[in-house]
């Protein structure tokens, strides 16, 4: 199974989106269509939408702005804290990543589709986007490359 690990504002989002409604860029959707298709891809939610948003509602979200498969979004990572003193943090992205594969042993290859860096061991499995532009087409390229193919 190949996984594409979502985040969505910066990845699904832009400066530009986030002047609209809706807020999603087509764009972006676009793109990630394109690698779902290509890859035969799942995805899972790694973005803190998760936090406030349930799968449901975050499937919902992706069909109504384009997504053209929102059965193909399997699940959502962990929301993994620790406690120091009397606050809680929230562990770096790459760990709750890992504690979810750690849990699929079925998961052949992974691309964490994110515009922040948090991914501990896991960066080479990173193709980062920027709150800029989100997810271009420049992006598919470096996916490909990620998982060791020609795009």
């Amino acid at each position: 199974m190949t996984v594409l690990f979502l985040d969505i504002d910066g990845v699904l989002n832009n400066y530009e989106a986030l002047k609209r409604d809706p807020q999603l860029d087509p764009v972006c959707v676009g793109v990630l269509n394109d690698l779902v298709e290509a890859l035969d891809a799942q995805i899972v939610v790694s973005s803190s939408w998760r936090f406030f948003c349930s799968l449901d509602e975050i499937r919902s979200l992706l069909a109504a702005h384009g997504l053209v498969n929102p059965v193909r979004v399997i699940d959502a990572t962990p929301c993994l804290e620790e406690k120091r003193g009397d606050r809680y943090f929230s562990q770096p992205r790459g760990v709750e990543i890992q504690a979810w594969l750690s849990a699929h042993p079925e998961v052949a290859r992974f691309v964490i589709l994110d515009d922040e860096a948090d991914m501990c061991h896991l960066t080479p499995h990173l193709v980062r986007t920027s709150m800029a532009n989100g997810l271009t087409w420049h992006h598919k390229r470096h996916v490909h490359a990620v998982l060791g193919e020609k795009p």
